[in-house]
């Protein structure tokens, strides 16, 4: 019987290696992501249910997605090469929901910060137009001033007389400078 208590003892510290291993592999892990990681982003909320949904002439307007990145890719511009700039990325879902074809561009989305606005930078390739039943997402990038801001996303809807107004609120900066 004095040889049985040895297993359980080699046992625990077995157990005890093999979590002392996954734990540094997976802190290496989030070592290599933190040297791989991107800019620094700072992620929207909705300030209440439904705050990102709006009606269109032809069918819902939701936003799904909003964050801003820190990037001086786009320092100049119509921005004073002296200020900083984020990058504030909006992903909209638009549903047509009419039985016919309704034309459509990003180019219809803009963001509005006080009394200027600001026209999306890479859109990815739009189609000319939406088909009757039909939903798109996409993906709009904005350059804006590096400082805490409350924005308005602004879309263009031809059958209306003025721009459908979404309020995106308020975002600080995702600089740590």
């Amino acid at each position: 019987m004095a040889g049985a208590a040895p297993v359980p003892a080699v046992r625990a510290a077995a157990a005890v290696v093999i979590v002392v291993a996954l734990l540094a592999i997976v802190g290496a892990a989030l070592g290599v992501r933190s040297l791989n990681a991107h800019d620094p982003t700072v992620n929207g909320r909705p300030p209440f249910a439904g705050a990102w949904n709006a009606d269109a002439s032809f069918g819902p307007i939701r936003v799904e997605d909003v964050n801003r990145v820190a990037n001086d890719d786009f320092t100049g511009g119509h921005h004073t090469a002296q200020e900083k700039v984020d990058e504030l990325r909006v992903t909209v879902k638009i549903a047509n929901h009419l039985d016919r074809r309704i034309p459509f561009s990003p180019g219809q989305f803009r963001v509005r910060l006080g009394g200027i606005t600001f026209t999306s930078v890479r859109p990815n390739p739009p189609p000319n137009s939406l088909g009757a039943g039909d939903s798109l997402r996409q993906q709009l990038t904005f350059v804006v001033p590096a400082r805490r801001s409350a924005y308005t996303l602004l879309f263009d809807d031809l059958g209306r007389p003025g721009p459908l107004s979404i309020a995106l609120g308020s975002l600080p900066t995702a600089r740590k400078d």
